[in-house]
């Protein structure tokens, strides 16, 4: 089952998305898509609700798309169809009122001409809201601004890029914070072929601006720029999955941070254990100083399962790395760190399939350290069980890979069905 193809977190929730299929009574919508949403309860992540679309067809693929903030959820439906058809692209807005997540506000492009995948990336931010259409006019790419107004989700402003050719994704994937929205493009082939970019957006009062096209800093072919994106402040990462500095397709993530009036490139990290085509950097999640990087691909220590890599910021600026999470029982091929979300205590990292796990952020951080990270969660959408494990130790043990863990509990969801395999989500 695909379960945890997109993961987000915020005010005590998580969100991860499901193929699931929908029965709306008039028949089985296989693929259709689901998110599973998770609370935080006195130190617990408990199953709590499971949200559909309220229109949905085979293949929709809702929730592809994710964010969270404050009291408000966005998932994208970026079906393969256009305005008009029964199941158009589309996006919904979901409000938490007393913990509940009710009926959604339906969101649609004020232009959309055949089939541009609209919301395939969303970026929730306060009242603002940005939601991507890569495949928008011949994959050139858009990327369409909301602001909230009362109950309201209003269309304020169409983003493109001032270079976008034809082929670049525009708006494949998005972050954004306060007032500043990063865009990424990366197919955009102005340097070398699937070199890539970001853009960089500005708000000020209702209108964004483009500041700047952030690239890599000697780029070749296909480095994929742009493969990933997170903010947080003034600090902006970038994942470059095909960089080869370090082996073939190695990967690599670039930081840049606001010095006056340009962002400027400050540190490029690679894995520390480098390997040809892990795709280090193909997700990533920022939270001031704390970065971690997926490599779905990284053979360490065995067979392609996938590992991420927790970065933290020392005080004079440099970047080290102080955790890598190996997650136990994961078999070869998994692509575990696919996905990540993270908050100043939390991370969770999916798999596009079943299971997501959810660690616990660690206090203070060593300068050099190979300790892993305790591991509070598992979440499965299908009746099964949520393991959910604590530290034995009070303390992590110096030297050791991995904390000693032991079962709390179990809890079995109570809003989950089964999943056909014929119709996996896009």
């Amino acid at each position: 089952m695909a379960f945890g193809g997109r993961v987000a977190l915020g005010g005590g929730f998580i969100a991860v998305h499901g193929c699931d299929d929908v029965n709306d009574g008039g028949g089985l919508q296989f693929g259709a898509g689901a998110a599973f949403v998770f609370k935080r309860s006195a130190g617990r992540w408990i199953d709590h609700q499971k949200l559909v679309a309220p229109i949905h067809c085979s293949g929709d693929g809702f929730a592809n798309s994710i964010a969270i903030d404050g009291d408000y959820m966005v998932c994208g439906v970026p079906a393969d169809s256009p305005l008009g058809s029964a199941c158009p692209s589309r996006a919904y807005v979901f409000k938490r009122t007393n913990d509940v997540w009710g009926d959604p506000v339906q969101l649609f492009p004020s232009t959309q001409t055949g089939t541009d995948r609209f919301s395939w990336s969303a970026a929730l931010k306060g009242d603002w809201l940005a939601l991507g259409a890569p495949e928008s006019e011949f994959t050139i790419g858009k990327v369409y601004i909301y602001h909230r107004e009362g109950t309201n989700w209003v269309e304020t402003d169409i983003l493109v890029g001032a270079d976008t050719d034809p082929g670049d994704s525009f708006g494949l994937h998005l972050a954004m914070d306060s007032t500043v929205l990063v865009v990424a493009a990366p197919n955009d082939s102005d340097i070398e072929p699937f070199a890539g970019s970001a853009y960089v957006f500005r708000r000020s009062g209702t209108t964004w601006t483009q500041e700047a096209k952030l690239t890599a800093d000697n780029p070749t072919s296909n480095p994929v720029f742009g493969q990933s994106v997170a903010i947080s402040g003034d600090t902006i990462a970038v994942g470059a999955i095909g960089d080869s500095t370090g082996a073939t397709g190695a990967g690599a993530v670039y930081i840049f941070t606001k010095q006056g009036a340009v962002w400027a490139v400050t540190t490029k990290l690679m894995s520390p254990i480098v390997t040809a085509f892990s795709q280090f950097g193909d997700a990533i999640a920022l939270s001031g100083d704390r970065l971690i990087v997926g490599a779905r691909f990284d053979s360490d220590p065995d067979g392609d399962r996938g590992v991420g890599y927790l970065f933290r910021r020392d005080n004079a600026g440099t970047w080290i790395h102080s955790h890598k999470v190996v997650p136990s029982g994961i078999a070869s091929g998994f692509e575990f760190g696919k996905h990540i979300a993270m908050d100043e205590t939390t991370v969770v990292m999916g798999l596009g399939i079943q299971p997501t796990f959810v660690y616990a952020m660690p206090g203070d951080i060593p300068a050099v350290s190979t300790w892993g990270l305790m591991i509070t969660a598992l979440l499965l959408p299908v009746a099964g069980t949520v393991v959910v494990h604590r530290r034995r130790s009070s303390r992590f043990l110096q030297g050791c890979s991995r904390v000693v863990l032991m079962a709390l509990f179990v809890i079995v969801p109570v809003s989950a069905q089964a999943q056909s395999p014929l119709f996996p989500c896009p």
